[in-house]
C-alpha cells in the first residue's frame, strides 16, 4: 500500500500535466509534452522520466485519478 503522500503526490502530477496540456493559444496546445514533463519535473524536483512513468501510469501506485483519466 502506497503512503497518503504518495498517492497525493502522483495524483498531483496528473492533474498539473492535464493543466498544462489544456492551455491553448491561437487554437493549438502552447505547450509540447516534452515541455510540461521537464517544467513538471523541475517543480516537483523528480526527474522527467519519473514524471512521464507517472503521468502516463507506469507506476504500481494506482488511485482514483488514474483510474477515472486512463478509463
Amino acid at each position: 500500500m502506497a503512503r497518503p503522500e504518495t498517492i497525493r503526490l502522483h495524483s498531483d502530477i496528473r492533474k498539473e500535466f492535464e493543466r498544462m496540456s489544456a492551455i491553448k493559444e491561437h487554437g493549438v496546445t502552447k505547450f509540447s509534452p516534452a515541455y510540461i514533463l521537464k517544467d513538471i519535473a523541475v517543480r516537483f524536483y523528480k526527474s522527467p522520466k519519473t514524471i512521464e512513468n507517472i503521468v502516463f501510469g507506469r507506476t504500481s501506485i494506482v488511485d482514483n485519478y488514474q483510474a477515472v483519466l486512463f478509463a
